[in-house]
């Protein structure tokens, strides 16, 4: 199983680095569950990406979240897989 999870997980991370306009710094796979009745796997996935948030003075900083002034912000994908391994459909993480 785990070799399956591997396989996933790279597939997961080559589509969505085909994506992306910058590279997928800390890629982390958060979950992957099968969903016996469609076959589909269900990945959840995150990663780093520049802060696109980051205030534009210190003003601006210190009237903000502290987390709005880091370098980088983690972002959260789920991918639906079929079972050849095929995008079904991708979307915001959200917890159920």
């Amino acid at each position: 199983m785990a070799s399956r999870f591997k396989e996933i997980s790279d597939k997961v991370k080559s589509v969505l680095a085909e994506l992306s306009e910058v590279p997928l710094n800390d890629f982390r796979l958060e979950q992957i569950e099968l969903d016996d009745h469609s076959e589909n796997w269900e990945v959840a996935v995150s990663y780093l990406t520049p802060n696109m948030n980051k205030p534009e003075s210190n003003t601006q900083a210190l009237l903000l979240n502290s987390l709005a002034t880091l370098p980088f912000e983690r972002v959260y994908k789920t991918v639906i897989l079929d079972k050849n391994l095929e995008v079904k459909k991708l979307t915001l993480f959200e917890k159920k």
